[in-house]
């Protein structure tokens, strides 16, 4: 159903890709049916595809049999080769359509999604991905930053395909949550002495440079302890120092 799909928007390192395959590992990605009426069939439960920095809408087709050669286990690039072989976008399409419901895909997620270079692209042909939801009722599942949601959806038709848009950051804005998680990685120190609690201008200097984001304060602490122990005067681990 395309309404199952979503488009899950944020900050670099607000965590989308990793919550993403949190998800995804709760479930098996290929299942072998046996139907006594029908045999034997497979079903690829999903498919997740990553966009390359300035690639085309043609590789990007292509990394979708890829990804089905992938699921399948297939020791020879049989769906890729044949979709590099079709220059149209339209053939790739259609072929694609075929190979969905052949193999019973339930959800199509392209992550990296503002990597694509959508310059270089027709919207039209663009769209012709979003359609896949129509032809097939795969579900479609975009991930990217906030940027890619303007090129990606210049109208509202286009927008729907993909569902409900999800705030990977919004918790971002939640300062007793970045508190908590502050707290946790704050266990793990390898300073002289132990510093038991985070002061108050410790905590806001975190947030302050880290926007927030869990991915810059994990950095910004692995800095803290970088610099506190190549320094043979021991700084004062303040504020001012995290800054």
């Amino acid at each position: 159903d395309p309404s199952n799909g979503f488009t899950l928007l944020g900050a670099s390192g607000s965590g989308k890709t990793s919550s993403l395959m949190m998800m995804l590992n709760q479930f098996p990605q290929l299942i072998v049916h046996e139907n006594e009426t029908y045999g034997k069939f497979v079903q690829i439960v999903y498919l997740k595809v990553n966009c390359f920095p300035n690639s085309n809408l043609s590789v990007l087709l292509d990394n979708i049999g890829k990804e089905i050669d992938k699921a399948l286990n297939n020791s020879e690039p049989i769906y890729e080769r044949e979709l590099m072989k079709n220059r149209s976008i339209g053939k790739k399409v259609s072929r694609i359509c075929n190979l969905i419901e052949a193999f019973n895909i339930g959800a199509l997620i392209l992550d990296e999604i503002q990597l694509l270079d959508f310059d270089a692209n027709k919207q039209a042909s663009f769209e012709s991905i979003l359609a896949l939801s129509n032809y097939t009722k795969v579900a479609i599942i975009a991930v990217g930053t906030e940027d890619a949601y303007s090129k990606m959806f210049p109208n509202l038709r286009t927008s729907r395909r993909t569902g409900i848009c999800i705030d990977s950051d919004e918790y971002c804005e939640n300062k007793e949550f970045f508190s908590k998680l502050l707290s946790l990685i704050w266990s793990y120190q390898w300073f002289d002495e132990e510093i038991t609690q985070i002061s108050q201008d410790i905590s806001e200097a975190f947030y302050v440079s880290s926007k927030g984001i869990v991915d810059q304060m994990i950095k910004i602490y692995t800095q803290v302890q970088l610099e506190y122990l190549r320094s043979e005067d021991r700084p004062t681990v303040d504020g001012k120092f995290i800054s």
